[in-house]
């Protein structure tokens, strides 16, 4: 395999000083961005970290931001945690208050209910999902109460999956006291 010396001025100039990446330097010198990596470590320079590159990137405001973006998956995901789908609110638009504090996304069933009633829902609007199935967020899906009136709802809804999610998990606590009290005797 036949090495590529590259001039070594000029790659330090166009990594260092004019900060491009590795591979826009291959592209500028015609040559694969193996080549440029190799010679960037022959002439001891460190290579940036991915971590790095990235921040170097929006400092240089050369990185693409939401759709634009080459992750962009749509602007919207799923809450791992509890279930809740959150969707991309563009800081234009109206419903960009029903954020959440710092971010760009809020809860899709409040989005949906709001499309539907024509305005911003208020903090202490509550969005029930009746089949208690967190990421189902159709329309009838959907109903709108205040806190109290939510909390009445689950105190007497028997047949909710998440009141019966609840009676499951208070019954694997109370075995594990009582295998904990037994082991400590």
């Amino acid at each position: 395999m036949k090495k590529i010396k590259l001039n070594s001025d000029e790659l330090s100039q166009l990594y260092l000083h004019d900060k491009l990446s590795i591979t826009k330097i291959s592209t500028k010198l015609k040559v694969d961005s193996s080549v440029v990596r190799k010679n960037l470590q022959l002439l001891n320079i460190p290579v940036r970290s991915p971590r790095e590159a990235v921040i170097l990137a929006w400092e240089m405001g050369i990185m693409p931001r939401g759709a634009t973006h080459p992750y962009w998956q749509g602007g919207k995901y799923t809450d791992k945690f509890m279930g809740y789908v959150l969707v991309y609110i563009d800081p234009s638009d109206p419903l960009h208050v029903m954020t959440r504090t710092g971010k760009n996304y809020a809860f899709e069933h409040r989005i949906v209910m709001a499309k539907h009633l024509g305005r911003p829902l208020m903090p202490y609007e509550l969005v029930h999902h009746k089949n208690g199935v967190r990421n189902d967020n159709r329309l009838e899906n959907l109903e709108i109460y205040s806190r109290s009136e939510h909390n009445e709802v689950h105190r007497y809804c028997r047949g909710c999956p998440i009141k019966n999610e609840l009676r499951i998990i208070k019954a694997k606590l109370k075995k594990f006291e009582h295998l904990a009290q037994i082991s400590l005797c």
